[in-house]
This record gives C-alpha cells, sequence and structure tokens, in this order.
C-alpha cells in the first residue's frame, strides 16, 4: 500500500514539533524533513539543528514515520585541472557531506536520503559525467551499508528522466543500495510518464514527488497544471507500494501563507478516496 508524506519546502517556518502535530492532524503517514546541511538554513524545521534522537523519540510518541532526509547534495563537480585536480582539489567534498547526512538520517532513524546528480558541464560527454558522480555517489553507498539507511538519486538536470538515472546507477550500486526518488514533474518536463520511469527502474524508486503549480505558484495537489492527482491515480493502478510525497513548494516560492489548506486532502487521495470539499 502507497504511504503518504508531505515535504517541509511547505512549511519553513514551522518548527517541528508544528510538523509532527500536523502530520498526525492530517492523517499523514510521515514527513520528508528537507535539510540544508550543518550550518545556517532557510527552515526553521531543518534537522540538522536539532537533536536527531529527540526528533526521532517526537515522531516516534506521535505515531508518524521520518518518511526521508532530503539534501541538496549534487555529485557533478568537475575535476579542475582534469588530472591533479583529485589530488590537489577537494573530489571528496560531496563524498563527506554524503556521509555526514547518511549518518543522521541513521541517528534520525530514516531509512532514506535524497540526493541529486546533476549535470554535465560545457562540451562534457554524459557518460563522462555520469562516470565522475557515479564514483563519488558510490563511496557514500557504501558508506550506507548497515545502518538501516538506503541512499535515493532523484532525477533532475541532465539526468531528469527515470531512465537517464540508469547510467548513473550502473556504476554507484552496491548489493541493491542505491534506490531512487522520482519527481513525477521533472520527468513529465522531460517527457516521461511514471508509468516509464517505473518500468524503466521497477523497485528501484521507493518514493515519487508529486506537486502542483496553478498560475506559476504552488497549489493544492489535483487544482493545478501538472496532474499530480493523475500521477497519483496511475501509480495506484500499478501497484506502487512506496511513498507518496506531496512537494508544496513555498520554499521557493518566498509564500508567508499558511500551507494547511494546501496538505489537508493528500493522504486520502493517495489511499484513493476524493478530496475532502
Amino acid at each position: 500500500m502507497m504511504r503518504s508524506a508531505f515535504s517541509t519546502v511547505a512549511c519553513p517556518a514551522w518548527t517541528l514539533p508544528r510538523v509532527c502535530e500536523t502530520a498526525c492532524e492530517l492523517r499523514y503517514d510521515g514527513v520528508e524533513l528537507r535539510t540544508f546541511g550543518y550550518g545556517n538554513s532557510d527552515l526553521a524545521c531543518d534537522p540538522a539543528h536539532s537533536d536527531p534522537a529527540k526528533i526521532a523519540r517526537m515522531f516516534d510518541e506521535a505515531g508518524s514515520a521520518i518518511a526521508s532526509v532530503a539534501t541538496s547534495l549534487r555529485f557533478d563537480e568537475p575535476v579542475k585541472p582534469a588530472v591533479i585536480g583529485r589530488a590537489f582539489g577537494d573530489f571528496e567534498g560531496p563524498v563527506r557531506a554524503g556521509k555526514m547526512m547518511v549518518d543522521l538520517a541513521r541517528d534520525l532513524g530514516c531509512p532514506f536520503v535524497r540526493v541529486f546528480a546533476f549535470e554535465k558541464h560545457r562540451r562534457e560527454k554524459l557518460d563522462a559525467c555520469a562516470k565522475r558522480i557515479g564514483e563519488r555517489l558510490f563511496k557514500v553507498v557504501d558508506h550506507s551499508r548497515n545502518t538501516g539507511v538506503r541512499v535515493l538519486l532523484e532525477n533532475g538536470g541532465s539526468f531528469s528522466t527515470g531512465q537517464s538515472l540508469r547510467a548513473i546507477i550502473d556504476k554507484a550500486d552496491l548489493q541493491g543500495l542505491l534506490g531512487v526518488s522520482y519527481s513525477a514533474a521533472v520527468g513529465r518536463a522531460a517527457g516521461e510518464s511514471v508509468e516509464a520511469a517505473l518500468d524503466a527502474l521497477g523497485d528501484r524508486i521507493q518514493m515519487v514527488k508529486v506537486k502542483e503549480i496553478r498560475g506559476g505558484k504552488p497549489a493544492a495537489l489535483g487544482e493545478g497544471e501538472l496532474h499530480g492527482d493523475a500521477v497519483v491515480e496511475s501509480l495506484r493502478e500499478r501497484g506502487f507500494d512506496g511513498w507518496v510525497v506531496y512537494e508544496n513548494d513555498q520554499l521557493w516560492a518566498g509564500s508567508q501563507s499558511d500551507p494547511s489548506a494546501a496538505l489537508a486532502g493528500v493522504p486520502a487521495m493517495v489511499l484513493g478516496r476524493k478530496r475532502a470539499s
């Protein structure tokens, strides 16, 4: 059975207790906690800035789950100069950051960490970019062994479709530990349906992101131009049993409005019921 979650990009000003309370009130199965890592953040609910044991206890006592720790990590930075840049540059920087996020998810009792690939540079061949990304990402995936955490690679940039992620997965996977978080809106913009992504990646897809836009602004699921409700219906018809994460991008839109109304109704939709009027 599909499980519902919302991303905290919907509520950048909310505290973690309010996030947890809202998830329970609206009957979500869990929450995806967005993080910008250790340091400054625009999120009052960034899990990197609180005691992970306390956060885990809060969600556990409320009967809600932390579905994922969603990071901004990407592994595409070029090596300059081409050879000695590995020795004198910071080739391992994204690897260290990725390992820290895996450790954070472990301490939160969270099963997934979301990362990106992201894009090739100038005249670089896509396969060369995939190789560099895969080399770095493999080390993070290797670090995740025996932690109970699985790294999820999300489509975007030069790797916007599920099919395009295969080139990286083939280079970065270890014992089936590398999964996929699939953004249906990004795939749709690249001409790929969620059904095609499922065909290409199968049970690698552990999470599907859905969102809505209306008039250039975030909208409630099923009330916009991206037809996120149709994506949910397609997932149900295909028997998808992973997480469906609703992204209401208030963080990027800079909105100060209360997102509660937009968040309401998504769990019922995931279960195949009509949105409450």
